[in-house]
């Protein structure tokens, strides 16, 4: 045991934990053998490699209870998964312990699911700072709801990723992006509109609807999709008029009302 600190904390809290990790497993209750030693030794080193991947190399008596923890989830090359995916943020064992929570609560059970999650989620991302990029706005900044779009337009929706970013282009004056390109494709869905080209076709169309000359006309994307609902507005203007003008005629009249 007091070799095993050589590869780590070579002091007394540290063998400490040892004896009592190797006393925990085994669940003995008289002296330890060697053969127990040496299966805390291979605990210690797979441990060892899930610091490797998060940048640090201090095995605690701390780091090896996470670890079982980690290890009653899921088997060793599922952890280092999420021990690559948290040592990418700087993040610590805790960290990596809660994300393996996560997927377990995913329903993420095999190496092949967490893999196929974790690419999907790496996608996401990838797209989402596309988006932003395009449009001008962070593209650091990603939020839960972006990727709840993201999930509703390729898989409810069915659209693929250059249907995506190909209609994109045309949210890009909306004070709010994401969500007016939301209504854009949900409006494709409606009409059958799959492609980029399908969705060209129908712009242009749009554009020369009402023009008699034939020319193309300029249209603005505000002008084919309505962010907001105006009538109500246009409705109150016109009676505040109204009211204006019967008050001038009426001061006219000396009071009375229009004849």
């Amino acid at each position: 045991a007091v070799k095993l600190t050589a590869k780590g904390d070579p002091s007394m809290g540290y063998l400490d934990g040892i004896l009592k990790g190797m006393h925990r497993e085994n669940g003995a209750e008289g002296e330890l053998n060697k053969e127990q030693v040496i299966s805390s030794r291979k605990r210690s080193d797979a441990l060892r490699e899930v610091l490797k991947e998060l940048g640090h190399w201090e095995v605690t008596p701390q780091n090896l209870e996470l670890y079982d923890r980690m290890k009653a989830l899921y088997p060793q090359e599922v952890i280092l998964t999420a021990a690559r995916e948290c040592g990418h943020g700087g993040k610590g064992s805790e960290d990596v312990l809660k994300l393996l929570e996560s997927w377990k609560t995913k329903g993420l059970e095999t190496g092949e699911q967490v893999n196929a999650y974790v690419q999907a989620f790496h996608s996401q991302t990838e797209l989402i700072r596309e988006l932003r990029s395009a449009w001008g706005t962070d593209a650091s900044r990603i939020s839960k709801t972006d990727r709840e779009f993201i999930t509703k337009w390729a898989k409810e929706m069915g659209f693929s990723r250059e249907m995506i970013l190909s209609t994109a282009q045309y949210a890009s004056d909306a004070k709010s992006p994401m969500t007016y390109l939301d209504k854009i494709l949900a409006d494709y869905r409606k009409k059958g509109i799959t492609t980029p080209e399908e969705a060209e076709k129908e712009r242009k169309q749009h554009r020369t609807e009402g023009n008699v000359s034939g020319k193309p006309v300029k249209t603005v994307i505000a002008q084919q999709y309505n962010q907001r609902d105006y009538t109500g507005v246009q409705e109150q203007m016109m009676e505040e008029q109204s009211r204006e003008i019967e008050e001038k005629l009426r001061r006219k009249n000396g009071g009375k009302p229009n004849a």
